[in-house]
């Protein structure tokens, strides 16, 4: 299928991005909104963009009539009624139309979405039992429900695979060098990682925390939904982290052959940062910031055995340290201090029951200025670009025994523990 970039309808455009397509919405005066999708869910696109552009609509026409903001509208409040009916269709999408373009990973989410709402959508709350969800990861994990990674034996290129389909569609022999008969290879199947199911079910607690939320439901159900099983089931065990590591003769070999300096620079930051091509054309200057800002490595003195114990920790860690419930509150104290020497605070948020980031906002914060060596934010200006983090507010808290202007982040379990991640190394603290 071919896509032509440009207008598609009134208010909407479209633009080929690598292999993916990234959908914009344009209303005037309220500001742009886009969705970066796989190329082929061009109508998946389309049909997000069909709802944004009535949503700006309605939203502009409120404006012009100086109405209140719009209350997200509740769940009705009927005799007997309990959350327990909510079918879990709905839950994927009200998702899917309020949280979901607004996420940096929406192609990835939206894939794992529409896997979720062919295994559950016909459920309800009530009915996701523990029985039904351990059996569901047994079978993910098993490759029943669909394998997690296709490849091919080695030599078998996409190109070769294309070329071998189409003479087969034409009834033809396709000869690979002139004379050999090729044809088209078994597939090797490969189950789903743990770290695949832990990132589903992690999208399935997010699509019911952002419902509850949306609906105002968690103030009367909220601690219903705590005690759910679905809520409370124990996932997969994290896989061991990946040692592969790029050979860089391989690497330089690949760039030159490319002669082409943008895509020899495209293709350096997708093989350093793991990153695949729709992510990386997704990607964006503040995802960017937070990533290097969580990848570096400070050093971090632990007591082992009444003796302070030198170590060289990535941020990241250092903060799922923090917040592990097994860790006496002591150390977890001893650990915030060292952070905050580099003008870094997580803090814990009661009336939200979450951890949040706090990261000082100015740009003469000696730490955040060595944390950032070697960065475009080495001089500062971190501040304006983790601000359009989604979630992101500005605030004043305290940070190293000072009341400082902070840009406060939410903390999430994918943040802190993706699948992969580069890493920095950065100077030891003062």
């Amino acid at each position: 299928m071919k896509v032509k970039n440009g207008t598609v309808e009134r208010n909407i455009y479209v633009e080929t991005r690598g292999r993916s397509l990234r959908f914009r919405v344009e209303v005037s005066p309220l500001p742009k909104d886009d969705i970066t999708v796989d190329f082929d869910q061009y109508e998946a696109g389309l049909q997000w963009a069909r709802r944004r552009r009535v949503e700006l609509l309605e939203q502009k026409a409120q404006s012009k009539k100086h109405a209140a903001p719009a209350v997200a509208m509740a769940a009705p409040v009927v005799a007997g009624w309990s959350p327990a009916e909510i079918r879990v269709s709905e839950v994927f999408e009200s998702f899917r139309v309020r949280e979901l373009p607004h996420l940096s990973g929406a192609a990835a989410d939206s894939s794992r979405l529409k896997g979720l709402e062919e295994w559950f959508g016909q459920l309800t709350l009530g009915e996701l039992t523990y029985d039904l969800l351990q059996k569901w990861m047994v079978d993910r994990a098993s490759g029943v429900l669909g394998p997690g990674r296709i490849s091919y034996p080695h030599g078998y290129s996409k190109n070769l695979r294309v070329q071998i389909r189409k003479a087969i569609a034409a009834g033809k022999e396709f000869l690979s060098d002139g004379k050999t008969l090729a044809v088209m290879p078994d597939p090797i199947i490969v189950p789903p990682l743990a770290q695949t199911i832990r990132h589903e079910m992690t999208l399935l607690r997010r699509a019911l925390h952002a419902y509850f939320s949306a609906h105002g439901l968690n103030e009367k159900h909220g601690t219903w939904l705590e005690c759910q099983q679905v809520m409370q089931i124990d996932l997969p065990e994290k896989p061991d982290p990946r040692h592969t590591r790029v050979d860089e003769d391989g690497l330089q070999a690949l760039v030159k052959e490319l002669n082409d300096s943008a895509l020899a620079a495209f293709t350096q930051f997708a093989v350093m940062t793991t990153l695949r091509r729709s992510e990386v054309c997704s990607l964006r200057w503040e995802e960017l910031c937070l990533s290097l800002l969580l990848n570096r490595r400070a050093v971090i003195y632990e007591a082992v055995g009444g003796k302070p114990v030198k170590s060289h920790k990535r941020v990241r860690d250092v903060i799922a340290r923090i917040m592990s419930s097994d860790l006496d509150d002591e150390m977890r104290r001893a650990l915030m201090r060292q952070l905050e020497k580099f003008g870094l605070r997580p803090l814990w948020k009661s009336t939200t029951n979450q951890w949040n980031l706090v990261v000082a906002a100015s740009e003469m914060n000696g730490g955040l200025r060595r944390l950032m060596q070697g960065t475009p934010w080495s001089s500062g200006g971190w501040k304006d670009v983790l601000s359009r983090v989604p979630a992101a507010v500005m605030g004043q808290q305290r940070v190293d025994g000072m009341s400082q202007k902070v840009v406060e982040l939410c903390l999430t379990e994918d943040l802190i523990s993706p699948e992969s991640g580069d890493e920095y190394e950065l100077p030891e603290a003062a």
